[in-house]
């Protein structure tokens, strides 16, 4: 055989290598490189879907910390604007006032005012109102700074009216106080408002 003859068989035989070369890359790996483009879309959009999951979430968590300090402010203004009278806290506050400021109280009453009903707007509920007579005995300062407290208290209470005796005179005299506040609150149904009037 004649080296020419080899040359054209050795051509022919790597024309068929590339051939079948490319009909393996055609057939083989080509499917592989389309599985590896719908796995990458498939993680894109898995991606996008987590970033959309926690942006969610963060909305979620955030209103509900709004939430909470809505709850929190509720329980704040049903403490100081009660709905119903809630005597057992009304009582408690002005007694530990009382100690905080080392008064004792000698006489507490309560006594239920007529409830008010809003003129300009119906849709608001009544505003019932207790008043409380308080009895004690000390020196000015404790009484200036029990007044101080029931006005920073977190129940609304308004000092209605005080009177002042003088019991025992003297350069550190000892007064006798009758001493009214109002507590507000909420009347809770209509049935409360007719039981009272």
């Amino acid at each position: 055989m004649r080296a020419s003859s080899k040359r054209l068989y050795t051509i022919l035989l790597s024309i068929v290598f590339l051939i079948g070369a490319l009909y393996v890359y055609a057939s083989m790996t080509r499917p592989l490189f389309d599985e590896l483009s719908r796995l990458r879309s498939e993680r894109l959009s898995e991606q996008k879907s987590l970033e959309e999951f926690e942006e969610a979430f963060k909305t979620i968590s955030s209103l509900l910390a709004q939430y909470e300090d809505m709850i929190g402010i509720q329980e704040k203004i049903s403490a100081s604007f009660p709905i119903g009278e809630d005597i057992p806290n009304l009582l408690n506050q002005v007694y530990g006032i009382g100690e905080l400021n080392k008064t004792k109280f000698t006489s507490i009453s309560l006594q239920y005012l007529p409830i008010t009903h809003s003129e300009t707007k119906a849709t608001l509920k009544p505003v019932g109102t207790l008043k409380i007579n308080l009895k004690f005995e000390g020196d000015y300062e404790n009484m200036k700074s029990l007044l101080s407290y029931f006005e920073t208290n977190i129940r609304i209470l308004d000092i209605y009216s005080i009177k002042i005796d003088n019991k025992i005179p003297g350069r550190n005299p000892i007064l006798s106080y009758d001493l009214s506040l109002k507590a507000y609150y909420q009347v809770s149904d209509i049935k409360q408002v007719s039981d009272i009037e």
